[in-house]
């Protein structure tokens, strides 16, 4: 193994060498028999050959383009181990610098002659289930409920930095169990149902029940076949339904039945299983004029040979009219469901269909986003037939299809779920996705919810592809982009963290919970900014200018700013000086998400740097290193972070990591734990200064913020690569890199703007494309 990592860390510190241009063609071979290849035979291919090669790496097939390609993050990964400085192993020889450096030329060039002229693998995503923000927002589009997954849903794991990642979305059954149960309580919410109205609801007094007999509780007993009615004056015209409630005495093969009777006449017929010790209401619609009208009930199938059969009624109501109804119904309910068949249609076998079928259609492609085949909407007509049968109206039969269509896959898993995969032609990888797929790829990716009206307009009529551009302008204005803003920001910059940050408290008694909400606000509206106004992506790093409100004000010492509401803030227009501020790197949300919970952490906010603004994070530090803690016991005096970090680095295994961190973090020390400006600490003055690896001098969070810029590049494909794992649900493979290096070109075109880019993402082929066949 230590021969292993020697190795692994000699290829592959070419990984983050200087740029070779495409246009240049290489000759692998020859450059690797003269250079790399005498090199790998020296230190690598004892182990690292043949198809018992340690860990896998087969060097002797390194000239294989295909293959490198494919492990090229396993060499940007093995890079990072080796610029940590712990391999290879001291008792190990090594090569010398100059050969290093030769290597490392070498192995870059391969790392970057790729041919992106060739048809491209678009990458293969996971079916993906709604996350739990996904859900929330696609109920509040689609049935105007605010349901909140978060209160019972289990959290959704992270991968690549998001949540939702299509391989950790998984359906466990536990899961599923809280989706039927939030099927039911949605649906309650969204439809008026006769069943549990409670409102226009008139209590038929038992004095005017006729037939049957009274017994001591006030039911009326049928022990034979018989009725018990009523007459009933209504007041106008309209839609009403009667709800009784009964019990029964059981005998023989068959259930009790009960007939429900309009002017003496039976018009329906429902099955009774309950016994005398519980019971059971049925609500039946009826269509009526104004004035007087007999209703009621029968017991029609009387038996008594080894037992007693009897129906027992306990309670008449009358609910409606429904006109008087309707006007408070939820939303949902007058949007998709308004248009009902009569109380004569809704009884008969056929005459409800085409009227259930034409509702069902409709709410069905908007809830499923996408045309559904008429065989699904047969099911759906048959679940309200078989409770059409065993008693419900037409709206509680309704309810029971809306949450079957809420659990299921066609709802709950972004995607075609019917796609057949298809076999490639010719030399291509990938096929577009139909314009349906694309629609919910885009409102997803900019909406965190369903597509709306307009997109799903588009994709029936096979526009949306040629009016990609102007859509994705639309969406981004539309207040639902709030929910890309708020969702890629938190997660991407680490503010939703700050919900579980509990700084300590002797030394921060005030960090409450609109202190977090507010740190997190702020950045989310500076992002929100630069993509409403179309600004340059370095404003993100730069700005002068930030969105507070009174209680994150105080935090930052500045005046001026009163009420609960955000507003813009110039920092040119500050006073008095409440310390340098611009750009995410200065906000206290992210300073505070980055430090420790007694302390600031320079590794942290150096390693967040790296990692989350130019993509290059440091990787892990190697078992058994020291904490700091430990390491600064061995002073007899307080040490200031500078000094603490000093002695942290003597340790041979940390110095060379930490030379890349450090410096950043410790530009970053004139803000405390919790991002409040400072220039002393416990110790004394703070100093800010350092050195990066490259030799750059900076001192403060302003060079630091100017080294960001310099290095544009790095940050803008760092920026293209979080937008693309986001917008895709999947991390990137090396099949990607194509794809990421011509988002990043398109945008660098584009001065920068952040609409260029996120537009890049979308017509990327990885975003618009689907591939050929599944991974084996």
């Amino acid at each position: 193994m230590p021969r292993l990592s020697l190795c692994i860390a000699l290829l592959l510190t070419c990984a983050c060498g200087a740029q070779v241009a495409l246009s240049e063609p290489l000759e692998p071979i020859a450059d690797y028999q003269h250079l790399a290849g005498p090199l790998v035979e020296q230190y690598c291919s004892d182990c690292h050959s043949g198809d018992s090669a340690e860990a896998g790496l087969e060097l002797d097939k390194l000239q294989s383009g295909d293959r490198f390609q494919e492990d090229r993050n396993t060499w940007k990964d093995v890079v990072a181990r080796l610029k940590a400085g712990d391999m290879p192993p001291a008792d190990y020889d090594a090569p010398t610098d100059e050969e290093r450096a030769k290597l490392v030329g070498w192995i870059e060039a391969k790392l970057a002659q790729l041919d992106c002229s060739v048809p491209q693998d678009p990458g293969w995503v996971t079916l993906r289930r709604l996350n739990r923000d996904q859900y929330r927002n696609t109920i509040r589009d689609l049935l105007m409920v605010d349901f909140q997954p978060a209160k019972t849903f289990p959290p959704d794991d992270l991968a690549y930095g998001f949540d939702n990642n299509a391989d950790m979305l998984s359906l466990t059954p536990v899961l599923l169990e809280k989706y039927l149960n939030a099927a039911r309580d949605i649906s309650r919410q969204a439809l008026l149902v006769p069943e549990s109205q409670t409102e226009n609801v008139y209590d038929v007094p038992r004095l005017h029940w006729q037939g049957g007999q009274s017994d001591r509780d006030g039911r009326r007993e049928l022990w034979s076949n018989g009725a018990v009615e009523f007459v009933y004056e209504f007041p106008k015209p309209g839609r009403y339904w009667l709800r009784v409630r009964v019990s029964a005495d059981q005998a023989g093969p068959d259930p009790v039945h009960m007939a429900i009777l309009d002017k003496s006449h039976v018009v329906q017929t429902i099955e009774v299983h309950v016994n005398d010790e519980t019971s059971e209401e049925f609500t039946v619609a009826f269509d009526v004029e104004r004035g007087k009208r007999r209703l009621g009930v029968a017991f029609t199938n009387d038996y008594s040979e080894d037992g007693d059969r009897n129906l027992f009624i306990r309670k008449f109501e009358l609910i409606g009219p429904y006109e008087d109804l309707i006007d408070s119904a939820p939303r949902a309910h007058k949007k998709w469901f308004a248009k009902s068949p009569t109380a004569d249609q809704w009884r008969d076998e056929q005459a409800w269909r085409p009227i259930a079928r034409e509702s069902l259609e409709q709410f069905a492609t908007v809830c499923f986003r996408r045309p559904v085949p008429e065989e699904q909407i047969d099911r759906l007509i048959e679940l309200l037939d078989v409770r059409r049968q065993a008693g419900d109206t037409y709206e509680r039969a309704v309810q029971v299809s809306l949450e079957a269509m809420l659990v299921s896959p066609r709802f709950l898993f972004i995607g075609n779920i019917d796609h057949e995969p298809l076999k490639p032609e010719g030399d291509q990888r990938g096929y577009p996705v139909d314009e349906y797929e694309l629609a919910a790829r885009l409102s997803y990716f900019l909406w965190s919810s369903m597509p709306d009206a307009t997109l799903l307009r588009l994709a029936g009529e096979g526009r949306l592809r040629a009016e990609l551009g102007s859509q994705v302008n639309r969406m981004l204005r539309d207040r639902r982009a709030e929910q890309f803003t708020k969702n890629f920001t938190g997660q991407w910059l680490g503010t939703r963290l700050l919900v579980d940050l509990v700084p300590d408290e002797k030394q921060f008694n005030s960090f409450d919970g609109p202190l977090r909400r507010a740190m997190a606000r702020e950045a989310q509206m500076l992002f929100a900014e630069v993509v409403r106004r179309d600004l340059p992506i370095t404003t993100l790093l730069d700005a002068d200018f930030t969105y507070l409100n009174e209680r994150l004000a105080k935090h930052y010492g500045i005046s001026g700013v009163e009420g609960r509401h955000f507003r813009r803030v110039e920092f040119a227009k500050i006073e008095p000086f409440a310390g340098e501020r611009g750009g995410v790197i200065t906000m206290a949300g992210v300073l505070s998400a980055t430090s420790n919970p007694d302390r600031t952490s320079p590794v942290k906010r150096g390693k967040w740097v790296l990692g989350e603004l130019l993509g290059a994070p440091p990787p892990d530090p190697p078992p058994g290193i020291t904490a700091l803690e430990e390491v600064t016991k061995k002073s007899d005096k307080p040490l200031s972070m500078r000094e603490q970090m000093a002695l942290h680095r003597e340790d041979p295994s940390c110095a060379v990591c930490h030379e890349q961190m450090d410096a950043i973090g410790l530009a970053l020390e004139n803000y405390d734990l919790v991002g409040r400006w400072r220039t002393e600490d416990s110790v004394g003055e703070i100093d800010a200064s350092g050195e990066l690896p490259s030799g750059e001098k900076i001192n403060g969070a302003s060079d630091l913020t100017a080294v960001l810029l310099e290095r544009r590049e790095g940050f803008r494909r760092c920026l293209a690569e979080k937008l693309m794992i986001y917008a895709l649900g999947r991390g990137l493979e090396y099949y990607d890199e194509c794809a990421v290096r011509e988002i990043a070109r398109r945008t660098a075109e584009e001065d920068d703007k952040m609409r260029a880019l996120i537009l890049a993402v979308i017509e990327s082929a990885p975003f618009q494309q689907r591939r050929y066949e599944s991974p084996k």
